[in-house]
């Protein structure tokens, strides 16, 4: 998912602090794409016996489905990916948190009780702090809980693998290569940079070997469908794929981007009917979502539909609007058919949007420094005539 998300005890809190309004919407997004409420305690994973629970994964795939979309867009079929990625990620933890358990490897109470208590230092009144923990399935206890796991699957492998050092054979090598393109460069200037960036790659490549001996040696067991047929999807096992998928849907009906992957593995399968009847299924349940529509028309180019396809595209560039990444997404589906002059017309209304979008950007803040400036007129004028002293 979109990386550097194990150093998040603080920024998870100020996100939610800061953009209440996307906290609510990502759990409400969960409940379609990644899991249900009542289903939050259901066991997905065990890693040597410890359990990962639905309510885990969602929590997590919410973090990387926020981190994705504010670097842009995403396509119904890229879900899964991310799902099957934090699975790797949650897979990882465990293992850590089991090795460290092991070891008798404690976090620092104090550390983390100084982090909850910044944390909550974000909200107003323990009332808006308990809401915003419990938008996101943790109650006080469990936040407190879930930082001093998150500290030691940080802290742990570095334990583990020990400390590192940069050698002077290793600096003095590292500033060759650097003044190669940067003749200017003098060691003595440059040598604690160095050493510092040659100790991260070390530590890193330390820290991913000890990750993947733990990996070798768990014995792991994945029981969510829905990663185990993405999986398949990957592995081109497309009936492995529709058996798992349709498992999924039976625990997640009403979830159109289910469908949408259902019908993508029907497709491949060759089951064109079947794959018809998934995607319009997604359709009734989001009728005006144009990626549903996409991924349809994507389906049906992939099986050699181009009549059918293009049909789908000209109505996801109805739906999609303003929306500039679907207008892309269906500019490369068109590109993909070797039909250039559709492709060009959607860029065309993608540039059209843009320009649209800043000239009301631009509006929007001359209006907002005329306002400022009229405002300053008003206070000065408003302030009372100073007197000369006498």
């Amino acid at each position: 998912m979109f990386v550097g998300m194990r150093k998040r005890m603080g920024t998870f809190v100020a996100v939610i602090a800061g953009l209440l309004a996307v906290g609510m919407i990502v759990p409400m997004f969960l409940e379609r794409s990644s899991g249900s409420a009542q289903g939050s305690g259901l066991t997905v994973a065990k890693v040597d016996g410890r359990r990962i629970t639905e309510l885990e994964l969602s929590r997590e795939f919410a973090w990387q489905y926020y981190e994705r979309m504010a670097f842009g867009g995403l396509r119904p079929d890229q879900l899964d990916s991310i799902r099957s990625t934090v699975m790797d990620k949650l897979i990882d933890d465990a293992a850590i948190l089991n090795a460290a358990k092991k070891a008798n490897y404690a976090p620092d109470q104090a550390a983390v009780d100084s982090q909850v208590k910044s944390d909550r230092a974000n909200f107003e009144n323990d009332s808006d702090w308990v809401s915003a923990l419990s938008r996101w399935g943790f109650t006080t206890a469990s936040y407190s809980k879930w930082v001093a796991d998150r500290q030691m699957v940080e802290g742990f492998p570095r334990q583990a693998v020990g400390a590192v050092e940069a050698t002077e054979d290793e600096i003095k090598a590292e500033f060759e290569r650097m003044q190669k393109s940067q003749p200017k460069l003098v060691l003595d200037e440059v040598r604690t940079n160095l050493d510092k960036m040659i100790r991260l790659r070390k530590e890193k490549e330390l820290r991913d070997k000890y990750l993947s001996d733990l990996r070798t040696q768990a014995k792991v067991k994945i029981y969510d469908s829905r990663v185990l047929a993405y999986r398949a999807m990957e592995a081109k096992e497309y009936d492995e794929a529709v058996k798992q998928y349709r498992k999924a849907a039976k625990l997640q009906p009403g979830d159109p981007y289910l469908q949408v992957a259902l019908g993508r593995a029907l497709a491949l399968q060759g089951k064109a009917k079947d794959s018809v009847a998934a995607f319009e299924k997604a359709t009734k349940i989001v009728p005006t979502d144009p990626y549903v529509v996409i991924a349809q028309a994507d389906a049906n180019r992939d099986a050699g539909d181009a009549d059918q396809a293009v049909e789908l595209y000209k109505r996801a560039s109805e739906l999609a609007d303003k929306d500039v990444f679907a207008h892309a997404l269906i500019a490369d589906g068109y590109r993909k058919m070797d039909r250039a002059d559709d492709a060009s017309a959607e860029d065309a209304l993608m540039a059209d949007i843009q320009l649209a979008q800043k000239e009301a950007a631009q509006k929007a803040l001359e209006e907002a420094k005329a306002e400022a400036e009229k405002k300053a007129a008003n206070d000065a004028s408003a302030q009372p005539a100073v007197e000369p002293k006498k």
